[in-house]
């Protein structure tokens, strides 16, 4: 179901590889700038990102945490797909980062809506699209 819960701490690797996209790269640039500008202050104990795919933007908060000096912290992804889900998986363990950050397979917050009330300093979305054809735009079928 969409609130189902994958307990397997260590999925299988993923059946098709993901490639990080530049929009993913951008994110963590600005995840950056804004922790230099601000985060550093008042660092997030607790980081949650919905629709992982690669794993590459929680990973990077965790190392970015990790490599400061906050000891005490935990970070949380979340994808509906099994793929995402196994890449989130490995990127987390490849980047040394694996005990700190639980993955799970649900949509959207799923079960941890509850459990992470009131939790999160930090919310990191990066939603999948899909792109608009031209003519689609030109016609103002948009609203």
């Amino acid at each position: 179901g969409a609130d189902s819960l994958e307990t397997n701490p260590r999925p299988p690797t993923p059946t098709r590889p993901l490639r990080v996209q530049q929009d993913s790269f951008l994110l963590v640039d600005t995840l950056v700038a804004e922790w230099d500008a601000r985060l550093a202050n008042a660092p997030p104990r607790c980081a949650l990102e919905v629709g992982s795919g690669t794993g590459y933007v929680i990973a990077s908060a965790a190392v970015l945490m990790r490599d400061t000096g906050v000891n005490d912290f935990r970070c949380h992804a979340t994808d509906v797909n099994p793929d995402a889900v196994a890449c989130t998986r490995a990127t987390a363990d490849a980047h040394g980062v694996g005990d700190r950050v639980s993955v799970i397979r649900c949509d959207l917050l799923g079960p941890l809506r509850e459990s992470l009330r009131g939790k999160v300093d930090l919310l990191l979305f990066n939603p999948p699209y899909v792109l608009t054809p031209s003519e689609e735009v030109a016609a103002g079928g948009i609203a």
